[in-house]
């Protein structure tokens, strides 16, 4: 996890086209980005504001108060970069994030508007 904390504003390669680089322990495991969805990656518990600003992949997992997760899902589904990264517990009232964690920041910030109460912000465009 400390690795994790230094490379908060280091230059990163992850967010290649091509390749997902995911951290494993102290090793890092490269894979296509079409089988991101198939592997094992980190579950970082690190508190939200302690995310690094990096293409790190991983999985987050987010206690949601005021909706049922199932509402929350679709709209924070066009934050992600990865598919099927956004996934509802509604039974544990819990949202599992599997993406990249600048996308993670993204799709927590539009979270803590729904639960506000406010207006979410527009998704960004696809590329």
């Amino acid at each position: 996890m400390s690795a994790l904390r230094n490379r908060k504003n280091s230059r990163n390669i992850e967010n290649s086209n091509t390749l997902l680089i995911a951290e494993v322990g102290c090793f890092v495991k490269a894979v296509p980005s079409a089988q991101a969805a198939t592997e094992a990656v980190p579950v970082v518990e690190l508190p939200r504001d302690e995310l690094p600003e990096s293409g790190s992949y991983m999985l987050y997992i987010v206690p949601v108060k005021s909706i049922p997760p199932r509402e929350a899902a679709p709209v924070l589904a066009p934050f992600s970069k990865m598919p099927n990264s956004v996934v509802a517990v509604d039974s544990s009232g819990l949202l599992l994030l599997r993406d990249y964690s600048t996308n993670i920041r993204r799709m927590l910030q539009v979270l803590d508007r729904i639960e506000a109460g406010l207006e979410p912000p527009a998704p960004p465009a696809r590329r």
